[in-house]
């Protein structure tokens, strides 16, 4: 059941104007409404040009849809940004999307195709809101594909504390500090294009909305509880060797998922589906087609935690 809390965030959404939300079919859905489609609700911190190459890559198998969500890219800065509003927002942007072409496809006559939902890292909690709060969109859709699946951002305290730093703070510490962290995090060669790329995003983003993105979710979230609820299949992309996300950090949400396939990606960064491209473009084509044929076939082809 959906808390009162809940339902009453819910209820203020629907003031929101959601056109002012920047979203885009990166495929031609409307020439090919019999293919699959799939929704992504990207990472922190990314936006749609930065999913055109992956749709690119399995326009001949399914339809890709992406859009900036709160506080990312051009869409909207105001608002609380934690994964409840995420959630909210995908219902009001990808659900009105299904609604409308879903009746395309019925007046043209075809059979409806199936609608998976794309999270990436940060957008994996957003998918897991939507299915604890049982909102529409959950059971418009017929699979989940998780990228980097995360329960929680499980930091250091002191790195949390600076969440909380003034804007101007803020600038002088990514001015001054971001590169030495990326150092430590992603070190040496094999971390060169990771660190490039958090650096490149780092100098595009706002601060200010950036800043209570990470208050929101980064601080205080935790998502643990809520796998359970997603009823559907779910495929999991994760790489033993993401400097960025760790491993282990999705071995939470396998764990607590009804329905997981677990998929190992080789990559000595963090660009799982870059350095992945063909295996991936085929497994989601088949999971697209059908998650619980998919399910059953790659069931017990899970993990060994090690």
């Amino acid at each position: 059941m959906i808390s009162h809390r809940w339902l009453e965030r819910i209820r203020q959404s629907d003031d929101e104007n959601y056109d002012l939300f920047v979203r885009k079919w990166l495929t031609d859905v409307e020439k090919n409404l019999a293919k699959p489609s799939i929704f992504i609700l990207n990472g922190w911190q990314a936006w749609i040009s930065q999913n055109q190459w992956y749709a690119d890559a399995q326009k001949e198998s399914v339809n890709i849809f992406a859009y900036d969500s709160r506080g990312q890219g051009d869409s909207p800065k105001h608002g609380r940004m934690d994964t409840l509003q995420n959630a909210i927002d995908a219902q009001h942007i990808i659900g009105n999307e299904i609604n409308r072409i879903d009746n395309l496809t019925k007046e043209q006559g075809k059979e409806r195709p199936n609608r998976i939902l794309h999270g990436n890292c940060l957008g994996t909690m957003t998918i897991a809101s939507l299915f604890a709060g049982d909102f529409d969109l959950a059971n418009q859709t017929n699979g989940v594909i998780l990228l980097s699946p995360v329960s929680s951002f499980s930091l250091p305290k002191k790195l949390k504390l600076t969440y909380f730093l003034p804007i101007w703070l803020a600038n002088f510490a990514f001015k001054y500090l971001a590169g030495p962290i990326m150092n430590s995090i992603a070190p040496g060669d094999g971390g060169e294009i990771s660190r490039n790329s958090a650096m490149d995003r780092l100098k595009r983003i706002d601060l200010a909305a950036a800043s209570r993105q990470v208050r929101d979710i980064f601080w205080k979230e935790d998502v643990s509880k809520l796998w359970k609820t997603i009823d559907k299949p779910a495929l999991l992309y994760v790489g033993k060797h993401d400097p960025l996300v760790r491993f282990e950090d999705s071995f939470d949400p396998y764990a607590n998922l009804k329905y997981p396939v677990w998929i190992d990606l080789h990559a000595d960064n963090h660009f799982l589906l870059e350095e992945n491209v063909e295996k991936v473009s085929g497994l989601n084509a088949e999971f697209s087609l059908d998650p619980w044929a998919f399910y059953d076939k790659y069931k017990d082809e899970n993990p060994v935690f090690k």
